[in-house]
């Protein structure tokens, strides 16, 4: 039984037919480009669609900014129009006469009050509020509280600067306890003027943050709040994903950010404290479809690029394998012997080096011979004269070089023809190669 002949991977290689090592090659490196290619495009469109979601950003930005603004000018109006209703009018008439006296309970109240509006109206036009009643003096006298948890102890002992503030039209934004709130203020005066009560109503920032976005986009849009240096977010419409005292540094990487707080310190505006923030990854089924189109263009484009270069290939080797042929056709001429190497395929370039250093050497060969024939006799393989005066040429060539002497020694041969003549030229040859 025969055994198996095995192949290192280097003959192997040069087993394979050139057409073959240029597509493999052609492939290898238009994958590796075709896997570059895919990755510069993917970061390119990650970027475009950056770019795209920060402008759409800046543009929601300002829309939100102007329903904010609406939103803060309504709540004042709202406590306005609650100053004036004739329920709480009736209530805080009764307070006269009584004076200051000393402190009393504060009454709380879990649902609307009578000195409110119901819960329908309250809700529509400001949402869940916190409401106090003050007497003249600053004393809470009755509160309101819509939430779950307790007022918060600072709205219930607020102090004149908060009141004065909050008694501005536009009201004002304070954080008390941690969080901030849109805080507005309102005098309750009798038909001469008088200020019998005040009428604090207190709305958290993030109530009012998640209204303006089920405005825009419900349940995808996501506002914050800022501090007045623009450092930190002091409330979101969405907690869960940006909960509030996050440093807006932060942010970066996380999110999207549109938005900037100037420096004007304290006297921003409410609205420019505002920023738009979305989570910076970049939606993968939506590059994933993009670059699936743009891969079979790709696709396409390399078949017929293959298609052309293989046709091309086929046709240069075809042209390389004549000329390898009619190489083997001189060599034959010539007599030259083959190597089993020229039968056993492979590389086009590797047969026809192959037979090109096959004809050198029988040239060099011939040559060697040729010269070896003109420098020697033929009978006695002894260097003639040609040899000699190359020799002697040489000679005399290195001693003018060199300026050294050299020595000639000759020798004759007597009576040379009488042995020719007499035993005959075979002899004769003899002699000369023993003399030589």
């Amino acid at each position: 039984m025969r055994g198996i002949r095995l192949f290192s991977p280097s003959v192997l290689w040069k087993r394979v037919p050139l057409a073959g090592k240029a597509l493999l090659v052609t492939l290898l490196a238009g994958s590796a480009v075709w896997m570059a290619a895919d990755q510069r495009a993917s970061r390119s469109l990650e970027s475009m669609i950056r770019h795209d979601r920060e402008t759409q950003l800046q543009i929601r930005l300002r829309t939100d900014r102007i329903r904010f603004d609406r939103r803060l000018r309504a709540f004042s109006q709202a406590a306005t129009v609650f100053a004036e209703r004739a329920a709480l009018q009736s209530l805080v008439g009764g307070w006269q006469g009584r004076g200051p006296g000393p402190p009393g309970p504060v009454v709380y109240h879990g649902v609307p009050p009578s000195w409110l509006p119901p819960r329908a109206v309250l809700s529509a036009l400001v949402g869940p509020v916190y409401a106090l009643l003050l007497t003249p003096d600053g004393r809470t006298r009755k509160a309101y509280q819509s939430r779950a948890r307790n007022l918060p102890p600072a709205l219930l002992h607020a102090s004149a600067d908060l009141l004065r503030g909050a008694s501005r039209e536009d009201g004002a934004i304070a954080v008390l306890d941690g969080t901030p709130f849109l805080i507005t203020a309102r005098p309750v005066t009798d038909p001469s003027g008088r200020v019998l009560a005040t009428l604090v109503l207190a709305l958290p920032v993030g109530v009012v943050l998640n209204r303006v976005v089920q405005e825009d986009s419900p349940g995808r849009g996501l506002l914050a709040f800022l501090s007045v240096d623009g450092t930190q977010v002091l409330a979101s419409s969405r907690p869960t994903v940006l909960a509030p005292g996050t440093a807006r540094s932060a942010l970066r990487g996380r999110f999207l950010v549109a938005g900037a707080v100037p420096g004007a310190g304290a006297s921003a505006e409410p609205a420019e404290r505002l920023i738009r923030v979305a989570r910076a990854d970049v939606p993968e089924a939506l590059i994933g479809r993009i670059l699936a189109q743009a891969r079979d263009q790709r696709l396409l484009m390399a078949l017929v690029f293959v298609l052309v270069f293989g046709l091309l290939l086929l046709w240069i080797t075809y042209r390389i394998r004549a000329l390898h042929l009619r190489i083997g056709e001189f060599s034959r001429r010539v007599g030259l012997r083959r190597t089993d190497e020229d039968g056993a395929g492979g590389d086009e370039f590797r047969l026809i080096e192959h037979g090109f250093q096959q004809l050198m050497e029988h040239v060099l060969d011939e040559t060697s011979n040729l010269e070896y024939q003109a420098q020697h006799d033929a009978l006695t393989r002894l260097p003639n004269r040609v040899l000699l005066y190359d020799r002697l040429e040489q000679a005399v060539l290195g001693s003018a070089r060199d300026h050294r002497c050299f020595s000639l020694m000759m020798m004759d041969l007597d009576r040379f023809k009488e042995i020719n003549d007499t035993l005959g030229h075979h002899i004769g040859d003899l002699m000369l190669k023993q003399v030589g």
